[in-house]
């Protein structure tokens, strides 16, 4: 495990300093695609190249491979809420191939269906994360499994921590702002989508 300590652009506006919760935000990048074990049912079998972790009262970074999952299913235990993107349907499905991944009684709040609700349909963080951030991710999903099959974990590791810390930043400033922004329509009108956070 990679530890890296760090302070963020998380300020008052925090929720961790708002109400003492301990949040953790989690990331995991796959080393196979849906498509080439079977199917978006089958995602247990999709593996792990790396899991990452960022808890802001800590603000502390970690970065997890295969043979230390049971380390990670420790932290996310500690966390009194995990904090993802589609970490419900996807993350947790992924880790559900491991034994030693406990994912069973946490307390989630999964920005994407969030999202969801709010909008009636669901989004790509790289949507919001353009939107209300101003920057695109670097790599996709894709991307993230080709560097895994070539070796080229230096790219793997900056593709999920950047991952990781565009959800930190978008979930605070839906936090702080009451709102998020996305592109819409055929033309990415940008657009105000209000968010009770």
């Amino acid at each position: 495990m990679l530890n890296f300590r760090f302070r963020t652009e998380c300020n008052r506006g925090c929720r961790d300093e708002r109400t003492g919760e301990r949040l953790i935000y989690l990331d995991v990048e796959t080393q196979r695609t849906a498509a080439s074990v079977g199917g978006w049912d089958k995602l247990d079998k999709l593996g792990v190249s790396v899991a990452v972790t960022y808890s802001p009262k800590l603000y502390e970074l970690k970065i997890f491979a295969e043979h230390n999952l049971d380390e990670l299913s420790a932290i996310l235990h500690e966390a009194d809420t995990v904090v993802g993107y589609n970490v419900i349907d996807f993350d947790f499905k992924v880790l559900q191939g491991y034994k030693q991944a406990d994912v069973s009684n946490l307390h989630v709040f999964d920005l994407m269906l969030e999202i969801q609700k709010a909008l009636g349909h669901r989004l790509p963080l790289s949507n919001l994360r353009a939107a209300t951030l101003g920057y695109a991710p670097q790599y996709d999903a894709l991307d993230m499994v080709k560097f895994w099959v070539l070796g080229d974990m230096e790219k793997v590791f900056e593709g999920c921590c950047s991952d990781v810390l565009a959800m930190l930043a978008l979930h605070q400033y839906g936090i702080t702002h009451g709102e998020v922004l996305y592109f819409a329509g055929a033309d990415k009108r940008l657009t105000k989508l209000k968010v009770d956070w």
